[in-house]
């Protein structure tokens, strides 16, 4: 209701991979994604996920994006190719 941007920095952090059940931490891991994924589907505004590792977000959250932009940051631009 407040027309704000959800912003996520380090997304894969927060919004990494699930795993196999090993250790109780596992478990409670496991259970905040799912959480997530439910808060994810009920916001109706606009979500950006910012990452360095791509590849550690966990599959269900990638399905649910509706644009993915890859920036690489390496070799840094020149002045002639940023303007």
């Amino acid at each position: 209701s407040a027309n704000a941007i959800l912003f996520v920095d380090e997304a894969a952090a927060r919004f990494g991979k699930r795993s196999d059940v090993h250790a109780p931490h596992d478990r409670y891991a496991n259970v905040d994604t799912g959480y997530l994924l439910q808060k994810l589907d009920a916001y109706a505004g606009p979500v950006i996920l910012a990452t360095s590792s791509r590849t550690k977000i966990d599959p269900a959250f990638l399905q649910r994006l509706g644009y993915v932009l890859h920036f690489n940051t390496l070799p840094h631009p020149t002045p002639p190719a940023r303007a």
